[in-house]
């Protein structure tokens, strides 16, 4: 091994300092259960064991590492990293420096300057992209971010909604708009023209391009209004358990933390469509920041532990505690003698049958 090479690999300890070390800047997007951006100075302290990771998934730290040479944003490179983490969420150090040698020793220390770099990377278990519709999330947020124009595909997907807005587009062509385009648009919701178009057009579009838009709207940032509309359909239809929604409350994701939400989350949970598995899965794993708030958290803990398969308990518990924002709040109520009695119980029937195996 070359000397100037063993020598860097000492000296650097995490991937910020392997990015520093190769000139680039850098930023992380969440790609585990929503695509949403993590500020360096808090990747920096999860990559120091300061932090843990604050949205982890399946045990799992998974992130989308974007980065790029210095003064240089328009060819950016990305690492979709999977690194292991410890029951706290803290990051598995020895993983992560497997990786960071992975890279040092196939690479070295300037594989940005190399347009060829992403192609050298030898095959390891830390590198998985995510499936379609955060790819194209992630692309979409990343041009955003950068200041990049947007996919050719995006005017279309505009003009689709404008167009449907003033009745003169046929709905069932919105087929022929690509994902990316989509989800540039999505992304791109902010944008007076595109809030204005696509608010007033959402509850007549085809339940299947509601569906298809789910998927993406739950990464993005809907508008209040809209947001408030859809609550209101929701009660509307008395919680009625189909497709609408599920797909309601997955473009809700970014009001989870609201009060309006927070209401409805309580009166879900009091109906026939609240014991369904597919929508207190979709509550966990989207609308989580809801149950930061202790009246909602320990209505969800009971309303599981009495109205749930062990199993099923069993998942959305661990999948609960895994969440940092939730852990410590979860055992503090635990900790509390005369709170969460039915989760108590469902516990121990946990604890015995895990004995039993």
């Amino acid at each position: 091994m070359n000397p100037s090479l063993n020598a860097v690999q000492q000296n650097i300890q995490t991937l910020y300092q392997l990015l520093d070390v190769a000139g680039c800047d850098y930023a992380v997007y969440d790609t585990g259960r929503l695509v949403t951006k993590i500020s360096n100075n808090d990747f920096i302290a999860f990559e120091d064991g300061l932090k843990p990771y604050p949205t982890p998934i399946q045990q799992m730290a998974k992130f989308a590492l974007v980065y790029w040479p210095k003064q240089s944003k328009h060819n950016p490179y990305i690492w979709f990293l999977n690194l292991p983490i410890d029951e706290e969420s803290l990051i598995n150090s020895g993983a992560r420096n497997h990786f960071v040698s992975i890279i040092t020793e196939a690479l070295g220390s300037t594989f940005a300057a190399e347009d060829s770099a992403q192609q050298k990377i030898p095959d390891n278990p830390y590198i998985k992209p995510p499936e379609e519709k955060k790819l194209a999330i992630l692309n979409a947020k990343v041009k955003q971010d950068l200041g990049q124009p947007a996919s050719p595909e995006y005017l279309k997907c505009a003009a689709y909604f404008e167009n449907y807005q003033a009745g003169t587009q046929q709905a069932s062509s919105w087929q022929q708009l690509s994902t990316q385009g989509m989800a540039d648009f999505v992304t791109d919701l902010t944008l007076p023209n595109n809030q204005n178009s696509f608010d007033n057009v959402y509850f007549d579009l085809p339940l299947a391009l509601q569906t298809e838009l789910a998927s993406l709207l739950e990464h993005a940032v809907i508008s209040r209004a809209l947001a408030n509309r859809l609550i209101r359909s929701v009660r509307q239809q008395q919680f009625t358990l189909d497709q609408s929604l599920t797909n309601s409350l997955r473009i809700l994701a970014s009001h989870a933390n609201s009060q309006n939400f927070r209401e409805l989350l309580i009166d879900l949970l009091a109906t026939e469509s609240g014991k369904s598995t597919d929508v207190l899965t979709v509550l966990v794993a989207r609308n989580w920041s809801a149950l930061q708030q202790d009246i909602c958290l320990v209505a969800f803990l009971e309303h599981i532990a009495v109205n749930t398969s062990p199993s099923v308990f069993n998942a959305l518990f661990a999948d609960l505690v895994a969440i940092p924002s939730l852990r410590k709040p979860i055992f503090q109520l635990l900790a509390e003698e005369l709170m969460l009695p039915e989760t108590r119980k469902a516990l121990r029937n946990m604890v015995s049958s895990q004995q039993r195996v």
